[in-house]
């Protein structure tokens, strides 16, 4: 559905200072939740998943992915989704032809069957990419089906041996923040993963800041997360203007050491829809989304 706007939206990435950031992170429902008039499921072919990759090819920095509910665990048929999210944009970093600057780190994405998991290190900071869709609407194939994508109770038993992996990994007085990408933090479905996260943290690792990303359909900030005073939790809503997430480790209080743009940032679109363009009322955001606006209500999608 934001097909019209996200090329506008990439391209502004480029005029923010410092380049926009090192990386960006796409936290999943590339495409709409609500399945065809008359279908259980969502249909998920496989052009939505090669659209979005030509998409992001406009991205101005290295691009990765998290799946989301949507357009895996949503699908009628959902290993040949999980298939789909592999060919196209699980290893979207690793392309070369983009002219993106160098990460100048090793991105590790080794996991022997869930090729989603990814974990780098820049700096003294760690970051996760981690595997975590919401409820999933074809529940019986997801939960019962016998192929790489499917079970979650092994999905969580995965999540928490990856986790796991990379904190050992590096020591806490190598590594001062660790941020962490999800889909879903919130939900019902994934609370035995985060029952055992907290529990892992208040073991080992509560003089660590601890950052989690993960997708909402309202934005919200929780600092002291699950009663972890060390861990922030940052849910982003269903724009498409990118949120900009700096981490300073010489800060010495959670909310310094991260820190986000959203109330900066101008938004041109409201709840994934090109027919409900958003009209700013703040100065700074005054022309911002003309362009945009221009191209949407000229489109097949308005």
């Amino acid at each position: 559905m934001e097909e019209c706007l996200l090329p506008f939206e990439l391209r502004k990435l480029k005029t923010i200072d410092n380049g926009g950031g090192h990386f960006l992170i796409h936290l999943g429902d590339i495409d709409d939740g609500r399945p065809p008039s008359g279908r259980q499921y969502n249909q998920c072919p496989e052009s939505v998943y090669s659209k979005v990759s030509d998409i992001f090819e406009l991205s101005p920095v290295t691009t990765f992915f998290i799946p989301g509910d949507n357009t895996w665990v949503d699908c009628a048929d959902v290993d040949l989704a999980y298939r789909n999210w592999n060919k196209h944009l699980f290893h979207y970093n690793t392309r070369t032809d983009l002219n993106w600057p160098t990460l100048r780190t090793t991105v590790y994405r080794d996991h022997p069957t869930r090729h989603e998991l990814f974990a780098f290190s820049l700096e003294d900071m760690l970051f996760l990419g981690l595997s975590l869709p919401g409820t999933a609407r074809n529940d019986e194939q997801f939960t019962e089906g016998a192929g790489s994508s499917s079970d979650r109770t092994q999905l969580h038993r995965d999540n928490e041996e990856w986790t796991t992996r990379w904190f050992e990994k590096y020591p806490t007085d190598e590594i001062k923040a660790i941020v962490i990408f999800a889909h879903d933090a919130i939900g019902e479905t994934n609370q035995p993963f985060w029952s055992w996260f907290a529990k892992f943290i208040r073991k080992d690792y509560t003089n660590v800041n601890i950052l989690i990303v993960h997708d909402s359909h309202d934005f919200d900030e929780e600092a002291g997360f699950l009663s972890m005073e060390n861990v922030y939790l940052l849910s982003i809503d269903d724009t498409v203007t990118p949120i900009k997430i700096e981490v300073d480790t010489t800060a010495t209080k959670l909310l310094d050491v991260f820190q986000h743009n959203h109330y900066e940032t101008c938004w041109c679109s409201s709840d994934h829809k090109p027919t409900q363009l958003k009209t700013n009322n703040i100065p700074s955001c005054n022309g911002a989304c003309d362009e945009s606006h221009a191209h949407c209500k000229g489109s097949s999608l308005f």
